[in-house]
């Protein structure tokens, strides 16, 4: 599971991306790695140690952001079966989230990983082959974005909310 403040340790950014794993594919590591966008290592201003450089306590030394696709990487070096997202992506810019929604994508896709992605961003869910729109702890609406929009209902009333305030197109 991801949340919206994931937990690292104090160790290394490749400790914390690797921990409980005492063997891994190297190359499976730089893909993982590539995937997640962890592009912000190779500057050698804040990150001298590259994979190598210690994230603080908590990982306080990172950007919100940066933790987030640090506890991706994690998640996706793991042989898991299930991922949930909560508000996973919440921290990081509309460039990013859609990189890395791509990764998690592709990535769970090719290790056949049922993701749960729970989310207020229509941009988040937008492509889930099932959308459930819960109010007060009841699905009220469920189905994919289009067929949504269609029963001009709550669902509906969120996106229209949403694309007022950010100037989208449904």
């Amino acid at each position: 599971s991801i949340t919206q403040e994931p937990m690292l340790l104090s160790g290394s950014i490749q400790d914390n991306i690797t921990y409980g794993l005492k063997d891994y594919d190297k190359q499976y590591f730089e893909e993982v790695c590539k995937m997640s966008n962890l592009d912000f290592v190779n500057d050698k201003r804040s990150f001298p140690h590259g994979m190598k450089t210690l994230v603080g306590e908590r990982g306080n030394k990172l950007s919100g952001g940066q933790k987030q696709r640090i506890a991706i990487a994690r998640a996706l070096m793991r042989d898991i079966k299930i991922l949930i997202l909560d508000e996973a992506t919440s921290a990081l810019d509309s460039k990013n989230e859609k990189e890395l929604q791509d990764a998690i994508e592709k990535i769970t896709k090719l290790k056949k990983i049922t993701t749960i992605i729970i989310a207020h961003r229509l941009s988040t869910v937008k492509n889930a082959d099932v959308i459930m729109f819960v109010n007060k702890g009841q699905i009220i609406e469920k189905g994919k974005h289009d067929e949504l929009l269609e029963k001009n209902g709550e669902y509906l009333k969120l996106v229209r909310n949403q694309l007022i305030k950010t100037n989208l197109d449904i």
